[in-house]
């Protein structure tokens, strides 16, 4: 059956050949380059070669993903404006010279289109990378960097996770414009996904000379992953171990792709890294610091055993790349590149556990903490070792008296290094050279216990909140606080941008939704809907909202349709439904609505009464500290406590990809699923948003349940949620990136490659 596509009006020959989508880069389209065949474009008939309505050249193939041009004209236009505002004059106002072109030299042909757009945004991203990101992981690094950029101008997915890491930098060094440059990073890399999801695998096989920019796009991708990985704070350990083992399969895999090629890679442009990860590792640790945790294995697991050898020796290999890092204290830059590549060495059965969440793995693992503390000064890390060790304490802990004494010694490593630091009156783990070192160091908020002394027995406690009714006296402020904290919480979610895709149309949707909350707020008796409820929490002393839930319940023996007046209906109508919202994109909200009804429908849940948990939705300031877990787990105690017939109804919710680990410790279980495909690229900051649709990408959705009555509700699992099984099983890698890996496919691996990963030199 030939593969369904979309027109392109001005794809290549090649591609109309083949009946697929032209991506439209010239001289030669992704899709004639992944398969080594001859791209040429037709002449049409008619063409002004000065026109914004020409193919994009390879530079506005990169702008489409910060500012998509909003009708056919690009983004240079605003750009400049802007620029020209800036020394207080309009460009009006100033007298243009006369300028006259150089004539062209006879004979000479453009083979590309002219275009004078320009995106401002990614020449500074691409400025930065050359001039700052790469120094912070090579001060020395030219050579690399000039390959490095060489193949980053011929393999877009490469020059897209470049611009995406440079946005994710800039986001920690400028945190007035954090919100900006992280919206750019998700953005940014979404695309780099979805251009190398494109790419057929056995491409990197017949041609050695893809596989080098593979493997900088695998490194500058796992520096990212790691970075946003840490970035979280989530409440309890459980979660935080399923966001780090999401990162090492994410990364291992696609260095899989590479796995049996070391000795052709060594002869190629790559072999200054990987002669720099030999030397880097070709002595054994000397340091004492993990002498204990090596005695506590040793006598842990039998000599006899051969699979607990094989764990034995994993775990060895492991302790012992942890000390490197303890001992390069003389270089503080290849401290943080081992830290960087530790995940990638540890061996299968080493991952095994930590997926099983073994406690003697999870020793070694609080030992790579402290090493995380030491480099805190690196950007990527910031305080995440304390905040990571903290956590893992409590956890060990919880385990009991025999865990916790397992940990001790990390534990006394990172106080110890904090009272060196004082007593030093500076931090002995800064990296880079002094012209490279950022200014604002600290990545993230400082975690509010880094001041105190880590033990396995007095652990801090969790942030405290408290569950409401909204206030009635402050109905409207109330209202309009829940509908931003909606749109902030869901920025990182795509289907968002795909049915709201610009500035003004989710002011449109946050005014719709704070319209219809305030109609859902005061008592049970006079809202407007008594079959809808909403909570939310505030900070224990605190008046403002961090986060909300909401739900709907079917009353016994009501029609919900009926009961309505005509003056409800007409109000209803006149306030606008939300597919009737300026700047919507209706067919992404009835396709969604359809789906999402579909699956309830399979499931069984669209026949019997439920409970329908809608929202969960945290201000992103407040996540990570236990607010949306509380919300759901009062949300179940009502249902429990409200009094059924035949016992608590089920409750039902769609679950995006990223929040099902939450709901699954919460005792929800997955039904059904569905996905559809939406635009890879949403709303782009600046003024030129538009509604062009480039590339487009996977959104998938579980839908699940939870029910304290046994037997209440009988679901059976349909073909569909096996045929999406793959998702469900591995959405844990897939969370790493908040929404923007939901659709990476990678093989697993344990690869060669795994320990020259992060290793530019």
């Amino acid at each position: 059956m030939r593969r369904s596509h979309r027109k392109s009006r001005k794809g290549c020959l090649e591609c109309k050949r083949r009946h697929i989508k032209c991506d439209e880069t010239r001289p030669r389209c992704i899709n004639c380059q992944t398969v080594e065949r001859e791209c040429s474009y037709p002449i049409l008939p008619g063409t002004d070669t000065g026109s914004d309505e020409l193919s994009r050249s390879p530079a506005d193939h990169l702008s489409v993903a910060a500012t998509p041009p909003s009708s056919g004209a690009g983004s240079a236009s605003a750009s400049v404006a802007s620029f020209s505002g800036g020394y207080g004059g309009s460009a009006s106002t100033m007298p243009m010279p006369d300028v006259t072109p150089f004539p062209v030299p006879t004979g000479y042909q453009d083979s590309e289109p002219s275009s004078p757009n320009v995106n401002m945004v990614h020449m500074e991203l691409l400025y930065h990378f050359t001039t700052d990101v790469f120094f912070t992981f090579a001060p020395s690094g030219d050579t690399t960097r000039s390959f490095t950029m060489n193949h980053a101008f011929g393999e877009p997915y490469l020059m897209y996770q470049i611009l995406a890491l440079s946005a994710r930098h800039l986001s920690v060094l400028r945190p007035h414009r954090e919100a900006f440059y992280h919206h750019h990073a998700i953005q940014l890399q979404t695309h780099a996904l979805t251009l190398f999801n494109s790419i057929d695998m056995a491409h990197f096989d017949a041609f050695i000379e893809k596989r080098v920019p593979l493997f900088l796009f695998s490194s500058i991708l796992g520096v990212h992953a790691l970075c946003d990985t840490l970035s979280y704070r989530d409440a309890e350990f459980p979660a935080t171990l399923t966001r780090f083992v999401g990162y090492l399969h994410l990364h291992r895999g696609i260095l899989g792709v590479l796995e049996g090629h070391m000795e052709e890679m060594r002869q190629s442009e790559l072999k200054p890294i990987i002669e720099a990860g030999i030397r880097l590792y070709d002595t054994r640790g000397s340091g004492p610091e993990c002498d204990e945790i090596l005695r506590r294995l040793e006598s842990r697991f039998s000599q006899d055993d051969d699979h607990a050898k094989e764990k034995l020796h994993g775990l060895r290999q492991a302790v012992h790349r942890v000390q490197f890092i303890f001992d390069a204290t003389s270089s503080p830059t290849a401290k943080v590149q081992m830290m960087l590549a530790w995940g990638n060495m540890l061996t299968k059965p080493v991952m095994g556990m930590l997926e099983e969440a073994k406690p003697e793995v999870l020793a070694v693992l609080a030992y790579y903490f402290v090493c995380l503390h030491l480099c805190r000064k690196a950007w990527i890390a910031g305080d995440s070792g304390r905040f990571l060790l903290d956590s893992l304490a409590r956890y060990m802990a919880s385990l009991g008296p025999e865990w916790s004494e397992w940990i001790e010694t990390p534990c006394r490593l990172l106080n110890e290094a904090d009272e060196r630091e004082a007593r030093a009156g500076s931090d002995e783990s800064g990296i880079g050279s002094q012209e490279h070192q950022p200014q604002q160091q600290q990545q993230y908020p400082q975690y509010q216990h880094s001041s105190t002394r880590i033990t396995t027995i007095t652990m801090p406690a969790r942030s405290k909140f408290t569950i409401s009714h909204p206030s009635e006296a402050s109905a409207s402020l109330e209202a309009a606080r829940i509908a931003q904290i909606h749109l902030l919480a869901m920025q990182i979610n795509p289907l968002l941008h795909a049915q709201f895709p610009t500035r003004k149309s989710q002011d449109a949707l946050e005014c719709f939704l704070a319209r219809d909350t305030q109609q859902k707020i005061g008592p049970l008796q006079t809202r407007a809907h008594r079959d809808e409820g909403i909570w939310v929490a505030r900070l224990e002393g605190e008046d403002e909202i961090a986060g909300f839930i909401r739900w709907e319940y079917p009353p016994p023996n009501v029609d919900r349709g009926k009961g309505k007046s005509d003056e409800d209906k007409k109000k209803k109508l006149e306030e606008g439904e939300i597919k009737y919202l300026a700047g919507c994109r209706r067919e992404y909200l009835e396709e969604y609505a359809r789906l999402a009804s579909e699956a309830k429908e399979r499931s069984g849940f669209m026949k019997i009464r439920c409970w329908h948990l809608t929202f969960v939705c945290i201000d992103p300031k407040y996540q990570g500290r236990g607010a949306g877990s509380l919300l759901t787990r009062r949300l179940l105690e009502l249902v429990d406590d409200t009094q059924e017939e035949h016992g608590p109804l089920p409750v039902y919710l769609e679950s995006t990809m990223e929040a099902v680990p939450m709901y699954e410790r919460l005792g929800f279980k997955a039904v059904d699923g569905f996905e559809m495909e939406i635009p890879a690229l949403g709303m782009m900051s600046g003024e030129d948003e538009g509604k062009a649709e480039g590339e487009k990408t996977t959104y998938r959705e579980v839908c699940m349940c939870a029910s304290t009555a046994e037997g209440a509700v009988s679901v059976n699992q349909p073909a569909r949620l096996k045929s999406l099984s793959r998702d469900y099983s591995t959405y844990r890698v897939k969370t790493v990136f908040s929404c923007n890996c939901a659709s990476l496919q990678v093989p697993a691996c344990s690869s060669e490659f795994s320990f020259i990963a992060f290793l530019p030199v």
